[in-house]
């Protein structure tokens, strides 16, 4: 999620593990990443690599889904909890 993602990631994006194992259970996303690497057009069409609208990726921000606004601050770590870009 808004990352950048250089030439060295294939076009197909993600590669099986043994074969066809977890493509039942799989869930895997990228939202509003850019780079080389990051068009989308040519990435593998598995059942569970899905589209996410912005406001359903919104649950994927570190914030929520890891409560990161509770343990990264004060770390010193910079950190943003919302989108980096207007999406």
């Amino acid at each position: 999620m808004e990352s950048f993602i250089d030439d060295l990631i294939q076009p197909q994006g993600w590669l099986p593990w043994n074969e066809t194992f977890a493509f039942d259970t799989l869930y895997y996303s990228e939202f509003n990443n850019h780079g080389p690497g990051s068009n989308k057009l040519q990435r593998v069409k598995w059942p569970g690599v899905k589209e996410l609208s912005s406001k359903r990726v919104k649950r994927f921000l570190a914030g929520k889904f890891i409560t990161a606004d509770t343990w990264i601050p004060p770390t010193g770590v910079p950190y943003i909890s919302e989108f980096i870009t207007c999406v």
